[in-house]
C-alpha cells in the first residue's frame, strides 16, 4: 500500500458498533477508491467453459477473488475485536457477507437515535422572522426518519406537535 493509500485508509475509523451510517459511508468510499467496492454488491463470476472444457473466464474469477479478499481484509482491519467476535464464521466467507451482517446488526437506528428524532420534533420552535417552510421541514424530516425506522407518529399527534411550535 502506498503512503497515499495508507493516509486514505487511516481516514476510515475503527468501527465499534456505533455510528454505522458514518462508518459505512467512509468505508464504502475507501473501497471505491481502491476499485473493489463492486464485490459488496456483485456475486462472484461463475465458470464459463469452452467446448474443449477449458475455463474461458479464469482471469475474471481470479480478479474477483483477489478483490474480494482485499475488501474483506480492509473491512476486518477497521473493526474492533468485539465486533469481529460477533460475526458468525459462516458470514466471513466474503466481503459481501460481512457487510450484510454488519448492516443487519448495526444499520438500524438505535433507541437513542429514535429518541433524538422525536425530541427534534418536540423541541422545534417557530421564529416569526424566518420563513416557515424550513422550520416545518425540521419537524417533517424528524417524522420521516421515525417512519423509516418503522415508528409511525399518528396524524393527530403530528398535528398537535406542529400546532405547538
Amino acid at each position: 500500500m502506498s503512503s497515499n493509500s495508507n493516509n486514505i485508509f487511516n481516514a476510515v475509523s475503527t468501527f465499534d458498533g456505533k455510528h454505522w451510517l458514518v462508518w459505512s459511508g467512509t468505508m464504502e468510499s475507501y473501497l471505491e477508491h481502491q476499485g473493489i467496492s463492486y464485490v459488496l454488491t456483485e456475486t462472484a463470476p461463475t465458470e464459463v467453459k469452452a467446448t474443449d472444457g477449458s475455463v474461458t473466464n479464469a482471469l475474471e474469477i481470479k480478479q474477483w477473488k483477489h478483490d474480494d479478499l482485499r475488501a474483506k481484509g480492509s473491512i476486518k482491519l477497521r473493526l474492533t475485536e468485539g465486533v469481529i467476535a460477533n460475526i458468525p464464521t459462516a458470514n466471513i466467507v466474503s466481503a459481501a457477507k460481512i457487510w450484510e451482517h454488519l448492516k443487519t446488526q448495526y444499520g438500524g437506528a438505535q433507541c437513542a437515535d429514535l429518541y433524538a428524532y422525536f425530541q427534534t420534533a418536540l423541541n422545534a420552535k417557530y421564529n416569526v422572522g424566518l420563513h416557515p417552510d424550513p422550520q416545518l421541514l425540521v419537524i417533517t424530516t424528524a417524522f420521516a426518519r421515525l417512519e423509516n425506522e418503522s415508528l409511525s407518529i399518528p396524524e393527530f399527534l403530528r398535528a398537535m406537535i406542529i400546532l405547538n411550535i
